[in-house]
Formats: C-alpha cells, structure tokens, sequence
C-alpha cells in the first residue's frame, strides 16, 4: 500500500499545523488518488490543538482565513490554487432526523478511528497523518476501492441523515462501484422511512448536480435508485442513458437528455421544485426549448430556409451541437451542416433594419415597433439577398397620421 502524493503547498499548510498539533488530511484529496483522480478541495481534520482561535493563529501567514460553521469552526483558507477546509477533530451524535440535529463536540484529543465513526462510507474513512507520514484506514476503505465496492462503516449510524443515500448514488455512479447487500437494505429502510422527504431542496440538488456532472456510469445510480424504491426521475429508458452517458458531463445538457421523452415542461417544473438558482433555471429551460424546437424542424422534414434561419435567433445551432451528438448523431451531423450553409450555424443573421432606423422613416416608437422589427426580420429570413431599402418597401405600411 503506497502513501498518497501530497503536494507542497498541502504539505506547507501542515507542517504549519504539525508544529504544535497533528494534521490528519482526509476526504476527496485522499480518496481520490486511489481512484486516479484529483481535487484542488483539501479536507485537514487536526487533532491535538484545543481550540480554534489557536490554530487560527498557527494558519495566519498563509493568507485570509474565513470561518463558516455555526455548531463547529471551519477554517476556510484558499492558497497556491488550493481551496482548504480546515477542521478541529470532532464527535457527531444524532438528536433529531434532520441535517441539523446533531449534537457536535470537539474532540481533537481522540483517536482517528474514533473520530471517522462519524463518517458513512468505509472509503471516506481513509485518512494520511502528514506529521508521522502514516496512512490511516481503521475501515478497510483501501480494500472497498480496490475491490470496486461501496460499503458503509457503521450500519447502526448510517441512517443518521437520509442525504447518504444519494452521495451512495453519486460514489457509485463517478467511481464505478457495486453497493454491499447491507447497503442496499439499509438505504430501503432510509427510503421507506419517508427521512429523504425532510431533507431541504437544496441539499436534495446539490448531491445530483454533483452526480449528474461526474457520473462516469450513470446507469449503475439509476439501478441503485431502482434497487431501492426511490424515484426522482420518471421512467428512463435504455437508450435514453446511454444517451447521456454519450454527452459531456455538462448538468444543463444532461438534465434535458433525461427529460427528452417527457413533456416539454416537465424538464424546467421539475427543475424548480430543486433549486432557486434563476440561471440554471433559465440555461436549461433555453436549452430544453431549443432543443426541440430544432429536433421539431428535422423531424419535420419540410421546415424551410428561413424558418431554420429564424430558429439561429432562438439559439445558435453551435451551442446545441454537443446535446445533439448525443441525443442522435446524424441529426446532430445534418443539422450543423444545413445552419452552416445558411451562415446561422454560429450566430443568427444580423438585423439590416434597426429601431431607430424605423423611427427615422415615420414608423412610430410605441409597443408597435416591436411587431414591425419581427416583420423585417422575418422578411430578412425569407429573402436574405434583400437590401435595406427592399426590405422597407416589403414592410407592412405605417400607420398613417391623422
């Protein structure tokens, strides 16, 4: 068993804390490498310092640390392009179901087996001790990865928080991992318990989002999800996931594969009941309507020059390109090359006849002015060869004055 590789900057920020205490590197930076993967996410679990203002001082050269956490400190530190969270060693002892009821105690002077009961996957308990240069793993995690497996380190705490049922999803879905016997039996009495429904949106979004855009096999999630009872997706067909197993690993352009056989607006409404970020929400409803609109017009088979020329001002074929290669690659291929003949496969046309232009012709600058743009523009479509002037004799009359 070789030591992870740690880089100098990590190993910077502990020597700093081993001076007076012991920096304990644990999560994704750790894991990860057993897996060939890396993160600039850096998780320090420290023990043998008591408080936090006193390694607060022993980080300080490093640059600007923000604390987060209001039951327990987190230093936050970004420094030679890595991000640090940096933590006492402590206890978590469940109160509640929810995410919030945990009693947390500090506990920086116990032992590392001690502390990583608190964890939930036996892979997540792996830990290295920067100061003896140790590799820790009182869970046999090195052998769950080595032997593709996702197990859970206490089955009598796991269900502490329902949320560990979907980061199973995601492990088991970016690593390429099977779930033990008594991790499926433990999720279904999670799921069947009704707890996931307590968790908040947020939370519900932010283990799919990361699922979704690291899945290196997202049918094995989606059997996970099967194999338990949970249903977050409507029913997804074989050649629906391995279309998006075929895209790029983009949440945008695989949320709207997944949602390719629905109804249109089932892609967005269903999105909503998730997050609030208003972006998001309007990058995947963009692309959702664009994406079929233009799956319409192939699909159609007599859709016209200047009907594709209009659908450039939806969107430009070009950002659709990717979610096309995956959803069906000669629609993708016919597609590109019909926008790229009519010049709209980057950009749609540029308008000849402007606002103001109409204005300067006596055309009114009220709400109406809208109606006589799209006018123009579709004429524009219709008949690309034509002038300005050509256009504005096409132009539906101005109303008269008087």
């Amino acid at each position: 068993m070789h030591n992870p590789h740690i880089h100098t900057a990590v190993q910077e920020v502990c020597d700093a804390i081993n001076i007076q205490g012991r920096a304990i590197l644990v999560g994704g930076y750790i894991r990860n490498q057993f897996f060939g993967t890396s993160t600039i996410d850096i998780d320090i679990e420290v023990y043998e310092i008591a408080t936090l203002s006193h390694l607060q001082n022993l980080l300080s050269p490093f640059g600007t640390l923000n604390v987060a956490g209001k039951s327990f400190g987190v230093l936050m530190l970004k420094y030679q392009g890595f991000h640090f969270d940096i933590t006492l060693a402590r206890k978590e002892n469940a109160i509640g179901v929810g995410h919030k009821d945990f009693h947390i105690t500090p506990a920086p002077f116990e032992s590392f087996a001690t502390i990583a009961l608190r964890r939930d996957f036996t892979m997540n308990a792996i830990g290295y001790d920067t100061k003896k240069e140790l590799l820790l793993d009182p869970f046999n995690g090195m052998e769950a990865i080595y032997t593709s497996v996702l197990d859970v380190i206490n089955p009598a705490r796991f269900a502490e928080d329902a949320l560990r049922v979907l980061r199973a999803v995601g492990f088991i879905s970016r690593f390429n991992l099977t779930p033990t016997p008594r991790l499926l039996a433990l999720s279904k009495e999670i799921v069947k318990s009704g707890h996931i429904h307590l968790l908040s949106p947020e939370r519900i979004f932010d283990e799919l989002y990361k699922w979704i855009t690291k899945a290196q096999d997202l049918d094995k999630g989606i059997a996970f999800l099967d194999a338990i009872h949970l249903n977050i997706f409507p029913p997804l067909s074989q050649t629906t996931l391995n279309r998006v197993a075929a895209s790029p690993k983009s949440f945008e352009i695989r949320w709207v594969l997944l949602y390719s056989q629905c109804p249109e607006d089932d892609a967005h409404k269903n999105l909503s009941t998730l997050t609030r970020d208003k972006k998001l929400l309007r990058g995947v409803h963009a692309l959702n309507s664009a994406f079929r609109a233009y799956k319409m017009a192939y699909e159609d088979g007599a859709t016209t020059d200047a009907n594709y020329r209009l659908l450039a001002l939806v969107m430009p074929f070009k950002k659709l390109y990717e979610l096309f290669l995956a959803y069906d690659p000669t629609m993708a291929d016919t597609l590109a090359l019909k926008t790229r003949a009519l010049g709209v496969y980057q950009a749609p046309l540029k308008a000849l006849l402007t606002g103001q232009q109409l204005i300067d012709q006596g055309y009114p600058s009220d709400a109406s002015m809208k109606t006589y743009l799209d006018q123009a523009y579709a004429l524009q479509c219709l008949h690309p060869q034509w002038d300005t002037l050509r256009l504005l004799h096409a132009l539906k009359p101005k109303p008269s004055v008087g």
